[in-house]
């Protein structure tokens, strides 16, 4: 990543002792632009600028929050190399950055107290007349094993759409990209679909476990020539597969009546790779939805180049959290 001279100016600052007023660091000192956590060279590629963490561009609130906005904080802001490490107390905030441990998957907190659901073991959400319980493993896989805002508006609209009848899965095969804890995809499996969740063979672990957590295998469960694929689905649970975008396709043959992504639409370099995965997986009649955070101009040139090959449309905008849903189907040949 390319670092501008604003950065620079940030870092120098940054590496003094500030002062805090309560508890939260003077942001004409630290500067409020600096991450809230910063990424491991292990998981560099799918796991580089994962701030959604933050909204600090779009006003929108992070989770356990409690009303606090990004910008009434400081953050160090470190290079790609490095780590901010902080120590706060009712007098002072002393900020600087670290040199980053070689061999480590996890991703380092600034302020766990205002992070404090990302670094909770388990969750609990209601959809689709059940509960899901999520365990979450910050510690070990980082951002592809937390629950983000975007996964749960993108629940909240599947549930929706099959109440209102706007959306069917019931027979429909469902495959989601960059599944992370796989709560999407199982909520799409409780609302009757024949799911497919995926995501980097390194990132399954925690996949699997949340699946099994919740679809537990069970031995009165048999397949009879009487239970459709979508019935058996939603007992069993949602297939679980490794998916690397735009590598091994051919591996996916058959497309998909209905794909899914939540915050999928964070690193430039993948986009490419994620577009061709779009076309692979989908045809005419496949619907794609997926739901983001559009913070800066890279995220907007991504909406630009499914547009040239789909038929791109804004369903659902909550502000409260900053996430927008996109529809998109592919444009006739």
């Amino acid at each position: 990543m390319k670092s501008s001279p604003v950065f620079f100016v940030i870092l120098q600052v940054c590496l003094v002792v500030p002062k805090c007023t309560s508890r939260i660091c003077d942001t004409s000192v630290c500067g409020d632009s600096g991450k809230e956590f910063a990424k491991q060279p292990s998981h560099q590629q799918q796991h580089a600028e994962k701030d959604t963490i933050t909204g600090d561009q779009t006003g929108s609130k992070p989770e356990g929050a409690a009303g606090t906005s990004t910008a009434a904080r400081g953050y160090c802001s470190c290079s790609m190399d490095d780590v901010c490490t902080a120590s706060t107390t009712d007098k002072d905030c002393s900020m600087k950055c670290e040199q980053r441990p070689a061999a480590s998957n996890s991703l380092v907190l600034y302020n766990p107290t205002f992070l404090q659901p990302f670094r909770l073991s388990s969750r609990t959400f209601n959809f689709a007349n059940r509960d899901f319980t999520i365990r979450q493993n910050w510690a070990d896989f980082g951002v592809a094993a937390v629950v983000w805002d975007s996964a749960l508006v993108l629940c909240e609209y599947l549930e929706s759409q099959c109440k209102t009848g706007d959306l069917i899965l019931q027979g429909k095969r469902v495959i989601e990209l960059g599944a992370g804890t796989g709560l999407v995809g199982m909520v799409a499996t409780a609302l009757n679909g024949e799911v497919t969740v995926t995501d980097r063979d390194d990132a399954l672990d925690p996949l699997k476990e949340n699946v099994k957590l919740n679809f537990p295998p069970s031995p009165e469960r048999t397949t009879s020539s009487s239970s459709s694929p979508s019935s058996l689905n939603a007992s069993s649970g949602p297939a679980v597969r490794a998916l690397t975008w735009g590598k091994n396709l051919e591996e996916f043959s058959a497309t998909y009546d209905l794909i899914l992504g939540a915050d999928i639409v964070y690193m430039e370099d993948t986009f490419p790779d994620l577009l061709r995965t779009f076309l692979h997986l989908s045809r005419e009649e496949s619907l794609i939805l997926f739901s983001c955070r559009i913070r800066y101009e890279r995220d907007k040139r991504f909406l630009q180049m499914v547009r040239k090959n789909f038929r791109l449309v804004e369903v659902l905008q909550d502000e409260a959290r900053g996430i927008v849903i996109y529809s998109a189907q592919k444009l006739s040949v």
